[in-house]
């Protein structure tokens, strides 16, 4: 099911946002337009190699080469018919490339894991 979110950028993600040459922000910003739609965009992430991300997920852009880390937070069912929920809130951690894992090293610290 697709859950709606509001979308929010740590200080740090909005920085890296602002790192992206203008062709990677506009395919980032489509890939943020489509997390707004569906908190389940985003591929679960794991504890692996001493980066605890087990809270987070991740989403694929520039075929594959960089990734947006964000967490849920906030996140919500609506039962139809019974009740008005808050929206489900979305925090992006950090967007970057994958190379050397550097994204999920960033998003490790930002973190303070």
């Amino acid at each position: 099911m697709k859950i709606p979110c509001t979308v929010k950028f740590t200080r740090l993600a909005d920085d890296d946002l602002d790192k992206l040459s203008d062709s990677l922000y506009d395919e980032c910003m489509n890939m943020i337009d489509k997390l707004e739609k569906n908190i389940h965009l985003g591929k679960p992430l794991e504890d692996k190699n001493g980066k605890n991300l087990s809270d987070c997920y991740k989403i694929y852009f520039n075929n594959a080469k960089y990734r947006i880390v964000y967490r849920k937070l906030n996140e919500c069912y609506q039962i139809v018919g019974i009740s008005e929920s808050p929206k489900a809130i979305s925090e992006i951690i950090a967007i970057g490339k994958r190379d050397a894992e550097q994204v999920y090293i960033d998003a490790t610290k930002r973190l303070g894991r």
